[in-house]
């Protein structure tokens, strides 16, 4: 993913907002992406932690601290979880599938991650060790920095990383202004829900870089509930 378009990005932000520039945190693909099949592209709200105000790098450094027997949470155990799944093509099974741990363990022997992340919002929420709901209020007021309707920055980072299936942690079921989600998904290029699995997981073809891929909406990563019930087997029904 082009560095030139987040420097780019966050010249904007410095010249509507810059009070709250310094919050600005890249993200984008982990190593083994571009060469991987699928490409799955995992689309949150804000960040939480990046010390040096780039998530990868970040990351990485945290994931080479880790051994096999680390918890990792429910966020990341989910979405290593879910890019073994979806580039093996396996159905979950609590017997079979490797833990999060020995999965991320083979990763980083090969350093071959084969996933993306990006968030909406680029501004890093300070309050992350006082709660853990996302700041809507600070997520809104980077979408109205970002001046979309001039350069839609959001969707030319989707664009630049060219996924193959997006998922997406329940953008549509919180408090993030529709407007600025119809600028970076816009109702043309998204097509009407194909499959709603139970309310965890609904499908919808969208239109990018000229192809047809899935976008698939489900819990944000970091939900309290059951891993395969509410993210396993609807996803990989879906997929």
């Amino acid at each position: 993913m082009s560095e030139k378009l987040l420097d780019n990005w966050k010249k904007v932000i410095q010249k509507n907002n810059p009070e709250l520039a310094q919050l600005f945190t890249h993200d984008g693909a982990f190593p083994g992406y571009s060469s991987t099949s699928p490409k799955v592209l995992f689309i949150g709200r804000e960040s939480r932690y990046a010390p040096t105000g780039d998530r990868v790098t970040d990351d990485l450094t945290w994931f080479r601290s880790l051994d096999s027997t680390d918890s990792l949470g429910n966020y990341w155990n989910r979405i290593i979880t879910l890019v073994y799944l979806i580039q093996t093509g396996q159905k979950y099974s609590q017997d079979q599938t490797p833990s999060p741990g020995t999965i991320l363990n083979q990763m980083r022997a090969t350093d071959n991650y084969g996933f993306a992340i990006m968030n909406i919002s680029k501004y890093l929420n300070p309050e992350e060790e006082k709660s853990g709901t996302s700041n809507f209020n600070l997520i809104n007021q980077f979408l109205a920095d970002s001046d979309l309707p001039q350069r839609n920055f959001v969707r030319e980072e989707i664009e630049a990383l060219a996924p193959d299936i997006i998922i997406t942690a329940n953008l549509w079921g919180c408090k993030i202004k529709k407007k600025y989600l119809d600028l970076i998904f816009p109702p043309q290029d998204l097509g009407a829900p194909v499959f709603d699995r139970t309310g965890n997981a609904c499908l919808q073809n969208f239109r990018l870089n000229g192809k047809t891929i899935k976008r698939i909406d489900t819990y944000h990563f970091s939900a309290v509930g059951n891993d395969q019930e509410l993210f396993y087997d609807p996803i990989m029904e879906l997929v």
